[in-house]
């Protein structure tokens, strides 16, 4: 992959996660009962954002986890388009619609290429690294869908 055509992809990956980030918020806000949730999220998002700037800048010194970003940034560009047309009363009626929309996205090629790369089995130098920064923040889907099935609520905790 070519160096420039690599940093829009990792840009549109970054925008990805920003877009996950927003749509968190759109939740936390529509849904208060589930705030601590989404916002958990959210800043598991952010946090993915960072990471990926932080390997933007390590491409400049040749420095890649084999694999972080998909090839082709139509898919990110899809599923930021998606997000955004999705933030609406009429598109999330109820808080399971949230929970399906927020597990089905985390499930798009774009958010799962990442939680591949992330626990990549016998990774380079470099993936590992990304690994350790990672940290937990991941399985976003799993958490998803055993906090709907769970009929929890922050409040009600």
């Amino acid at each position: 992959m070519m160096k420039k055509n690599f940093e829009k992809i990792v840009e549109a990956a970054i925008d990805l996660e920003n877009t996950m980030s927003g749509l968190y918020v759109y939740f936390s806000n529509r849904f208060p009962e589930d705030f601590e949730f989404w916002e958990q999220l959210r800043i598991e998002e952010l946090n993915h954002a960072s990471l990926l700037k932080t390997i933007k800048n390590l491409a400049k010194v040749n420095l890649l986890p084999e694999g972080l970003v998909l090839e082709d940034i139509d898919d990110y560009e899809q599923t930021i388009k998606y997000i955004n047309d999705s933030m609406n009363e009429e598109r999330i009626p109820n808080r399971d619609t949230a929970f399906e929309l927020a597990f089905n996205i985390e499930k798009s090629s774009g958010e799962l290429h990442y939680q591949e790369t992330a626990t990549k089995k016998d990774p380079d130098e470099i993936t590992r690294i990304f690994i350790r920064l990672n940290g937990m923040d991941l399985d976003h889907a799993n958490r998803i869908l055993e906090y709907q099935k769970s009929g929890k609520s922050t409040k009600s905790q």
